[in-house]
């Protein structure tokens, strides 16, 4: 799907409807382990570190405990520390509630910061969205050009409406993607890939 950034004008107005939101709710994490089912043959990482309003990825995720509805806004600021691996990604994922939380994710619909190196065959830093039902699906909006710069904050807010359509801002720039959560509720699950990277996300809300 071809990505619609909006204009400035657009972008406030959209920035400012989003505004209007009741508090952020609390959020608790589950720490996960790795994934029993993975094919990976590499590193494992370490589990996720959460301290107060800061949590450290190093290839193994987090799910919150709680569920949501739409419309919610999830905001956070996503740190890689270094480019060590070929390429990486913080993964923000939203999952039907009950999943396994030993398995790999087999239906979800992500937004990715992906970040590819000079190992890398697939491409240059980017913005997607993937979704996943049993197992089977694709990258369905993106590749939208992106630099992850290591030490830079990237402030991130997915806004998912009434209608469940997500619009993104990264950074100040909206993006109207068009792509519906499609679960009438769902949990919240965050990532860093590869292992050998290090991400740190903080100031995650939900409201």
């Amino acid at each position: 799907m071809k990505p619609r950034v909006l204009t400035p004008l657009l972008a406030v107005a959209v920035a400012l409807a989003a505004s209007i939101t009741v508090s952020a709710q609390s959020v608790t994490w589950q720490i996960l382990p790795w994934y029993e089912d993975s094919a990976w043959g590499g590193f494992l990482g370490h589990p996720a570190l959460n301290f107060s309003g800061r949590l450290i990825f190093e290839g193994r995720p987090a799910r919150t405990v709680q569920t949501f509805t739409a419309p919610k806004t999830i905001t956070l600021d996503a740190t890689l520390d270094e480019r060590q691996a070929d390429d990486g990604s913080v993964d923000v994922s939203f999952i039907p509630t009950g999943l396994p939380t030993n398995l790999v994710l087999q239906t979800r619909t992500t937004f990715r910061i992906i970040y590819r190196g000079a190992g890398s065959s697939t491409g240059s830093d980017a913005l997607t969205i993937e979704q996943l039902t049993n197992g089977s699906g694709s990258e369905v909006w993106g590749e939208v050009p992106f630099v992850v710069e290591a030490g830079k904050s990237n402030r991130i807010r997915i806004a998912i409406g009434s209608d469940s359509k997500i619009t993104l801002t990264v950074n100040n720039v909206v993006y109207v993607t068009g792509i519906v959560v499609p679960y009438s509720t769902f949990q919240v699950q965050v990532s860093g890939w590869q292992p050998l990277n290090r991400w740190t996300v903080r100031n995650f809300r939900v409201q």
